[in-house]
């Protein structure tokens, strides 16, 4: 079929590189053609009117593609390395421009048998480069009926045996599903379901990758939940089974799975909450910014919602009144999540955050219980939580959220609200302000005036007048001292 795509704006600066490479493979006989992500995104593009530009780029050939693509990464200023060598493919890398082109030899005698290989049918459309070059209409090869699954808005495997031959494969139809927002075919659904323990042969890294990819969307839920329902997100995290039909307190509507879910759905439909949005600029700093992997503190918060209850059903108690508790659970999960982290390959950084998140995802309730909190209250929130408090105040809202049972607080959501708020300007406004004059009293100030010698407790006593001095109980040098001499006499009394 024969298509019009808006290539200026699809491609960009890319188009001249394009070019080239035309120019490159006709002067040598070499047949080239765009396959992958890029026509799937083109398509789209076109059908849905969606604002996608052309990334990475992927080309299948038939022949053996290392000399071709080193002559092209020479002529460009690419480089070029070898990928595979079973399946001969080589990519040339622009650091500058940050992007690189892959070639890949056909895993099939022709290109619609190497289509028809591919994962999905929205992955497996194909353009030859010639025809992108002249700037016309271009031929999409189509044998799988791509074009019809994109105007549907559906995810669908090749086939069964394309969805098996490769396992991560089950994974990505999830994935795809959340990174378009597109639903995904019931068949396909079926096939992961039949196959989804041979999950368990696939290298953790890359289903971390690929799960990532999916937090990382504005509209993962419907395909999480999906993965939930076919069975896949058991195998991979089967932790997460034991908390499926654990009864929860009163204070809590559904099992701990379900409130799970709830709380991650309420966290990606509005994951900065009203309290926040005179910070929103803050706020969407903190999200941005990459922890491990090129991944965003965003999907690090999505997976420790998906985690943070993942101890309530190793420590459940019941008492004599029939009561349901779920002691320390936060500690316990803490260490399950950073586990699981282990398991998957997260990485140091993205561990200690993600156990961080949750062992202190309770916090915002207990300064709601005891309301309305004291200025040295929401300081030592802030102290303990450290620079991801804002991480810990954003998952533990929608879990405070998703909540609903008969003992809940109808204030709860006011009290939690104005919490944060004070949270907020006291983390952004007025500790800056303080810690922009000069500290009252110094390590060496201590020293001398009250005749210690240095140690672990000059820190100590820093750290108190800081807390004093933020939460406005002394504002002079001589009540900073007063208030050592004070901690020190409590200190020899005891």
């Amino acid at each position: 079929m024969r298509r019009r795509f808006d290539l200026e704006g699809f491609f960009g600066d890319k188009l001249d590189l394009l070019r080239k490479l035309y120019e490159l493979a006709r002067g040598e006989g070499v047949e080239l053609y765009l396959v992958g992500g890029a026509p799937r995104d083109m398509v789209i593009r076109e059908i849905h009117g969606r604002d996608l530009r052309a990334a990475d780029l992927d080309f299948a050939t038939p022949i053996k593609p290392f000399g071709f693509a080193k002559r092209f990464a020479r002529l460009t200023g690419g480089r070029m390395v070898v990928l595979d060598e079973e399946f001969p493919t080589a990519r040339v890398i622009f650091r500058e421009e940050r992007f690189f082109i892959d070639f890949s030899r056909f895993r099939a005698p022709d290109l619609e048998g190497d289509l028809r290989l591919r994962d999905l049918t929205i992955n497996a459309m194909a353009i030859e480069l010639g025809e992108l070059a002249s700037g016309g209409e271009v031929s999409l090869v189509d044998p799988t009926g791509g074009v019809e699954d994109v105007r549907k808005s559906l995810v669908r495997f090749t086939s069964e045996d394309n969805a098996v031959s490769d396992p991560i494969r089950l994974v990505r139809l999830y994935r795809f599903a959340a990174t378009l927002s597109f639903r995904i075919d019931p068949s396909s659904r079926g096939i992961v379901e039949r196959h989804r323990k041979l999950i368990a042969s696939v290298a953790p890294e890359r289903i971390r990758e690929e799960m990532f990819k999916a937090f990382e969307s504005e509209g993962s839920f419907p395909a999480l939940k999906a993965m939930d329902e076919d069975g896949l997100l058991g195998e991979i995290i089967p932790e997460i089974e034991e908390a499926k039909g654990v009864e929860q307190n009163r204070y809590h509507h559904l099992d701990v799975w379900n409130h799970t879910l709830l709380a991650y759905e309420l966290f990606e439909k509005n994951p900065i909450p009203e309290p926040l949005r005179p910070f929103e600029d803050k706020v969407v700093e903190y999200l941005e910014e990459r922890v491990v992997h090129g991944n965003r503190k965003l999907a690090f918060l999505k997976f420790a919602l998906l985690l943070h209850d993942i101890g309530k059903p190793a420590t459940k108690t019941v008492d004599e009144k029939g009561n349901i508790h779920f002691y320390g659970h936060e500690k316990v999960g803490a260490r399950m999540a950073a586990e699981i982290c282990r398991r998957l390959r997260i990485g140091n950084k993205g561990i200690e955050l993600v156990e961080h998140l949750i062992r202190h995802h309770l916090g915002l309730m207990h300064l709601g219980r005891d309301y309305p909190p004291t200025d040295r209250a929401l300081y030592r929130f802030l102290r303990r939580t450290g620079e991801d408090w804002l991480g810990v105040v954003l998952i533990s809202m929608p879990d405070l959220d998703a909540s609903r049972g008969p003992l809940r607080d109808e204030d709860e959501p006011r009290i939690t609200a104005e919490i944060v708020s004070k949270l907020a300007h006291l983390y952004f406004v007025e500790i800056p302000a303080r810690k922009a004059r000069r500290r009252i009293v110094t390590g060496h100030d201590l020293i001398s005036e009250l005749g210690l010698k240095p140690g672990p407790i000059i820190g100590e006593l820093l750290r108190a007048i800081d807390e004093a001095q933020a939460v406005g109980e002394i504002s002079t040098r001589e009540e900073a001292l007063q208030l050592a001499r004070k901690l020190l006499s409590e200190r020899s009394g005891s």
